[in-house]
């Protein structure tokens, strides 16, 4: 498979000017790569079969060499009869000389590397990177001594697979079956595989008669079926020679065979690739100095670990993930080739004015083909970012996560709906920041009005992408996947045409409800319901907790889930356990619990809502937050949104009332006394009970710690002009009432997404004050006429539709009044 020039120029090249620029090759060397070097003994460096009959003679000094000997064998021998010799001739022969390395090493290891593997134990990369001082500092780690906590991703790393010089004598292994690396397990083995498998990789310096080696190569082939071997990114291997059986294998692992020599490869292809290799180490700088783990981040494709190969509950009704993605579980729909087509045509334009929102039913599968189309777009070379809904960014963190990643080509938002009217903002912003740029955005069909701002966005045009029932050969590639992973329960046993008729039967539902009832034969909402109800009190609440924390993109971890039950720490963990092992929920590496679903949260959560359980969980949600938080967390912490979002005035008067509500605010007083929200949304919830007094004292706490906050100065004009309705013909009551007006207008003017709300207030309230305030007939109708015209204006923003029948109200009084 040796590659043609046309080929060469047409592809690989720009290909590896893509990846190099993007920061994401890695770099995999063999024994051949250190053969131009010179050790300290003023020769080059050993090959296998030399440093063999080196050891040879020191085990056997008179003896006829044998040819069958293996280089483990002899180095182990060699170490029991003449151990000194033995570590000098391996410290002296494989001790580089740095200053005498041939250039085209230097030229090489310049490159922007993401992470270099070898199967060397010598220094050459170690002395050619000191010698060459490259910006980015480098770290070299041993996968036979050290940790894989050792690895720093600020940092370029260097793993020796089988041990370093520091290594030895006794922690280097040279044979075909010892690899230590090779352990099922071991993390710098899951590393590697997911390198392998996920990243571009340039192979140098073998041939692939290495057994190590090329077992290392099948890794690429031993996940997730046809589906995810087609996920796999282009890699290389530079060789001048290959054994014809091994070249016949390299298209099924998706390898490029480059034939030239490493010196050959150096010199030919990337020193024409100074652009990227300046690009790429710009970005890869850029990505260790303002690493912040402590905000969110935008996750890149390429880096997400593949997970575990083993069947997880995606195809049982459960959310999908990266590893469900990355190991071929979710079918090949119709879909997937749409949606990437819709995003290849963003990209073909020179400047990006519009944006894609891929929207659906709830369960019709947006995040399954999303998270595959994203998958392929970077195996397609194209550099792909993901933000996820349980990132929780805000429009200035987005900005600064960008500048990151100037290369991005692809961002998607999965679950673009809970940023609401700021994922407009976002989108703006990330257009501005890189022109060329594809936006997907992910959101429910009901919710797009929600997410899209006519005024923010300006002159960029969101293009809608419905993602459609099943069809024929969707219900075909479901059901070979089923098949592939042994979950096809209750259509096992079934013809290919009878498992086909089930599915049909349910394809007008959603994807996840069809897959669920073909396979389990019941309905998935039905049993989700039945599964709560016949928890025990115990197992019930954990249960509804964490499914109302996760209706609101929240998952739990078990500390948490701790603070909300009380101190009985005999019974809740025993139940919490019980439930993941029933996998009600599931369990993240980070010790979080979530439901299995986000539609099986929404139903548990609608259910609670029915009984009492739902005012326990509520406040054990307030109780986690109000432990967590304190005045001098930052704002966009994960303790301080899960507060803003649980003690929301309207969460609480919709899921609890008012009565209910009162006694979780007074209840976390002391805790929360600091805090202007909580102040706000306690004095918020007694406004609209109609309390003013409570309501003025609680807004006044509010406003006193937070003097300049939009949304107090909203919730206080609120309340003057339900004051001044109260006694509408007192004096003062229309000054306080034209004050009130002012005060909503210049709400608009810093937040205009909170015009509907605003407008809303100053309609309602005014067309109240029209009628009972005493004034001329005309000055009436002036007065409701520019209310009318307010309203008017924030109708195009209106999602709730609430200004839609005051309009009407607003035209009855004006037509009553010309009758009149």
């Amino acid at each position: 498979m040796v590659s043609h020039s046309l080929s060469l120029e047409a592809t690989y090249v720009p290909h590896l000017r893509n990846q190099f620029a993007q920061g994401r090759a890695i770099l995999f060397t063999g024994a051949g790569f250190s053969r131009d070097a010179i050790n300290v003994k003023g020769t080059r460096l050993p090959s296998s079969d030399e440093l063999t009959r080196e050891l040879w003679k020191i085990c056997y000094r008179d003896e006829e060499f044998d040819a069958s000997t293996q280089l483990q064998d002899i180095y182990e021998a060699a170490l029991q009869i003449a151990r000194r010799d033995t570590e000098r001739l391996m410290a002296e022969s494989l001790t580089v000389d740095g200053s005498r390395n041939p250039g085209h090493y230097a030229e090489l290891l310049s490159f922007p590397w993401n992470r270099i593997y070898t199967l060397n134990v010598d220094d050459l990369i170690e002395k050619t990177l000191s010698e060459i001082g490259g910006s980015r500092s480098a770290k070299s780690i041993s996968a036979t001594t050290d940790r894989i906590s050792e690895l720093d991703e600020r940092r370029l790393c260097t793993i020796h697979l089988n041990g370093s010089l520091r290594d030895l004598p006794d922690k280097v292994t040279f044979g075909r079956g010892q690899y230590a690396i090779r352990r099922s397990g071991d993390p710098f083995y899951e590393t590697l595989r997911h390198d392998l498998l996920f990243q571009p990789v340039v192979f140098i310096g073998t041939n692939l008669e290495e057994g190590p080696m090329w077992q290392h190569l099948a890794i690429r082939d031993a996940t997730g079926g046809p589906a995810a071997q087609g996920l796999r990114p282009r890699s290389y291997l530079v060789a001048p020679v290959l054994n014809r059986s091994k070249e016949a294998l390299l298209s099924k692992y998706k390898i490029v065979w480059l034939q030239m020599t490493t010196a050959d490869f150096a010199t030919s292809i990337l020193s024409r690739l100074g652009d990227a290799k300046v690009e790429g180490n710009r970005l890869l700088n850029l990505k260790g100095t303002e690493l912040d783990r402590g905000a969110p981040r935008i996750q890149i494709i390429s880096e997400i670990p593949e997970g575990s190969p083993e069947p997880t509950e995606y195809l049982l009704g459960a959310e999908p993930t990266w590893p469900d993605a990355k190991h071929g579980r979710i079918a090949q729909r119709v879909c997937l080739t749409e949606i990437r087509e819709q995003v290849k045509s963003l990209l073909a334009a020179s400047i990006v004015r519009k944006f894609l929102i891929v929207t659906g039913t709830a369960g019709v599968g947006k995040s399954s083909a999303m998270m595959a189309t994203a998958l392929q777009l970077d195996a397609d070379g194209i550099s792909t970012g993901w933000v996820d809904c349980t990132s929780f960014f805000e429009p200035a963190e987005l900005r600064h996560a960008l500048a990151r990643y100037p290369s991005l080509r692809v961002l998607f938002f999965g679950d673009a709906d809970i940023f609401e009217k700021r994922i407009s903002r976002m989108v703006r912003d990330s257009l501005e920041r890189n022109p060329r740029l594809a936006v997907v955005c992910e959101c429910r069909s009901a919710r797009v009005e929600r997410i899209v701002d006519r005024l923010e966005l300006r002159d960029i045009e969101p293009i809608e992408y419905t993602v459609p029932y099943l069809v024929d050969s969707d219900i075909d590639a479901i059901l070979a996947v089923l098949s592939q992973e042994r979950r096809l329960g209750a259509l096992k046993g079934m013809t290919e045409d009878q498992q086909r008729r089930v599915f049909r039967a349910e394809a007008g539902r959603q994807m996840l409800v069809a897959m669920y009832k073909a396979t389990h034969g019941v309905d998935f909402r039905e049993k989700a319901v039945d599964e709560l109800r016949e928890l025990e009190p115990t197992h019930r609440f954990l249960y509804a907790i964490v499914c109302v924390a996760n209706a609101y993109r929240f998952n739990l971890y078990k500390d948490e889930i701790g603070i909300a039950f009380g101190d009985d720490i005999a019974l809740w963990p025993s139940a919490l356990d019980l439930l993941a092992r029933r996998k009600l929920l599931l369990t993240g590496p980070d010790d979080s619990f979530k439901a299995r679903h986000r539609e099986i949260a929404q139903f548990i959560y609608s259910e609670v809502k029915t009984t009492g359980v739902i005012s326990d969980v509520i406040r054990g949600l307030v109780k986690i937050a109000a432990t967590k938080t304190g005045p001098n967390l930052s704002r966009q912490s994960r303790p301080m949104k899960l507060l803003r979002t649980f003690i929301s005035h309207r969460l609480i008067k919709r899921d609890v009332g008012a009565e209910v509500g009162r006694e979780i605010y007074g209840q976390f007083e002391a805790f929360l006394e600091w805090d202007h929200h909580y102040w706000l949304h306690r004095g918020a919830l007694e406004l609209e009970s109609g309390n003013l007094g409570p309501a003025e004292n609680f807004l006044l706490q509010a406003r006193a710690i937070e003097p300049t906050d939009v949304f107090v100065d909203n919730e206080i004009a609120y309340l003057n002009l339900r004051k001044a309705n109260q006694r509408p013909n007192d004096v003062g009551s229309d000054s306080l009432l034209r004050e009130s007006f002012a005060t909503l207008e210049a709400v608009v003017g810093r937040r205009p997404d909170q015009r509907a709300h605003a407008y809303h207030i100053m309609g309602r309230e005014g067309l109240q004050w029209s009628r009972h305030a005493i004034m001329p007939i005309r000055d009436r109708q002036v007065f409701l006429e520019m209310l009318l015209q307010k309203v008017q204006e924030a109708m195009p923003d209106d999602v709730e539709s609430m200004l839609f029948s005051l309009e009407n109200d607003l035209r009855r009084e004006l037509l009553s009044l010309a009758v009149t």
